[in-house]
């Protein structure tokens, strides 16, 4: 009995060894960005944010230790804010997922994001300033119904860019919000939109439709 005891408990141990490593790649990092907030770094490079309320990249010395290790980012519903450049200059990025309760943001949140070659814009959210300037590998953005407007500079300097879906919704085109892309041929702007900002598509083989 007790021989069969001590195999039962070796055989547990064996099993508790091998799964350590994948318990530990499944959470590889956490921590604070905000009042109510959180993030988590799964092994895979999967940045998840969780929680409510406003991301703060203030809120933990260590975010921007993150940069350089999450390839993909998934914010969960419930985040309605973005502070500053939170993700700027997150190069390894290549998708990011944004919930339908994102309202707000400050500036520059995905700017230089150079991995990121599409995006689905919720339509709780308007892009604000800068929000995407100098994506590099940014090529195509969907911009969903309930959107009402794209900030000053928002894509600038985006190469890339060639395909741009805007919803019915959208009134305002801010100031040089598609500068300087280049790749960008044509965009349908909806009957809804009163407001093109000064040089929204400068630099741009645009045709307006």
């Amino acid at each position: 009995m007790k021989k069969r005891v001590f195999h039962i408990i070796l055989a547990a141990a064996i099993l508790l060894t091998l799964a350590a490593p994948a318990l530990a790649a499944d959470t590889a990092a956490s921590g604070r960005c905000g009042e109510t907030a959180r993030w988590s770094l799964s092994g895979d490079g999967t940045l998840t944010i969780s929680g409510t309320g406003i991301v703060d990249p203030l809120a933990d010395e260590s975010w921007y230790d993150l940069a350089e290790r999450a390839t993909k980012l998934v914010i969960r519903p419930g985040i309605t804010g973005i502070l500053t450049s939170a993700f700027g200059g997150f190069s390894m990025l290549r998708s990011i997922s944004l919930p339908n309760t994102l309202t707000t943001t400050v500036e520059s949140t995905f700017s230089y994001c150079n991995g990121i070659t599409d995006v689905t814009i919720p339509g709780s959210w308007s892009v604000g300033w800068g929000d995407f300037a100098g994506c590099g590998s940014l090529r195509s953005v969907t911009i969903r119904e309930g959107s009402r407007s794209i900030g000053s500079c928002a894509f600038s300097s985006c190469p890339e860019l060639s395909r741009v879906s805007l919803p019915s919704t959208m009134n305002t085109i801010g100031t040089s919000a598609f500068d300087s892309c280049t790749k960008l041929a044509e965009i349908t702007l909806p009957a809804g939109v009163r407001e093109v900002g000064m040089d929204a598509f400068r630099g741009c083989e645009v045709r307006v439709i």
